[in-house]
């Protein structure tokens, strides 16, 4: 499992310990409440479908120039913020799964 690469080349293992850590609801230090705060913004305004819908690159590159981000940085935050919305992706739909199969959907 910790073998395991999803998009981005986030290995599976680094996820399900951010996972963890989230859990935890530890206390963010001052560097990442920014980005933590547009992660929240731009999840709860993901499109809705079947599921949980990705957010999209352009859109991600877009909040990150709305915010005056340098090249730089916006290839930071974006790839952060990919892997947090994976990472969010995959702990939902795990949670989907175990509920529909202790038949408590």
């Amino acid at each position: 499992m910790t073998n395991c690469v999803l998009e981005n080349s986030v290995p599976l293992s680094i996820l399900v310990q951010f996972v963890d850590i989230l859990e935890q609801k530890p206390e963010l230090t001052p560097d990442l409440e920014d980005i933590w705060s547009l992660f929240h913004f731009l999840s709860s305004h993901r499109p809705t479908g079947m599921g949980l819908e990705a957010l999209s690159p352009p859109w991600l590159y877009a909040a990150c120039e709305r915010l005056g981000l340098d090249f730089d940085e916006q290839e930071r935050w974006v790839f952060l913020l990919s892997g947090m919305d994976q990472t969010l992706r995959s702990y939902v739909h795990e949670q989907q799964q175990a509920k529909s199969a202790s038949g408590t959907a």
